[in-house]
């Protein structure tokens, strides 16, 4: 159980570096990788509820610009819901069709890798810049590519 108080850490918002934990915050990766690693330890029940909370993070956060949404149709996927998952991701793409995380989103989710790292490869200098990017899009994109969701 190594990974547990590393994520456990990276859920801490050191007062030095702010105000501490900001109301509402986005710790959908960090319950994905919990989850995961409940659910392999045989914690169904709790690994299935973080994914739940994930899911519900992320339908009433949908009309924020955040590719970290991925996690919310991963978090679908796990719990079976493949369908509801999809139907999220091709929603905000007819809703933002010009938004890169959007697009890019979808085919990761579709396993359509070649046309996702030809996105990216076009993004690399303006969104997926790491000094003045899309933090989130970088994020996800590192994420994906450590294998994240797979």
């Amino acid at each position: 159980m190594f990974a547990l108080p590393l994520i456990a850490r990276a859920r801490l918002w050191p007062e030095r570096l702010g105000a501490g934990e900001p109301y509402g915050a986005d710790t959908r990766i960090e319950d994905y990788l919990e989850a995961g690693i409940l659910r392999k330890t045989g914690q169904t029940n709790r690994g299935n509820e973080l994914l739940t909370k994930i899911a519900e993070y992320t339908r009433v956060h949908m009309h924020a610009e955040n590719t970290q949404h991925l996690i919310g149709a991963f978090a679908l996927r796990d719990l079976g819901r493949n369908s509801d998952a999809l139907e999220l991701l091709r929603n905000w793409t007819r809703r933002e069709p010009e938004n890169p995380g959007a697009r890019w989103s979808l085919m990761v989710f579709q396993k359509r890798k070649s046309k996702a790292r030809a996105l990216e490869g076009s993004l690399r200098l303006s969104t997926l810049s790491r000094s003045n990017g899309d933090q989130d899009f970088v994020l996800m994109a590192d994420v994906v590519r450590m294998g994240l969701g797979n």
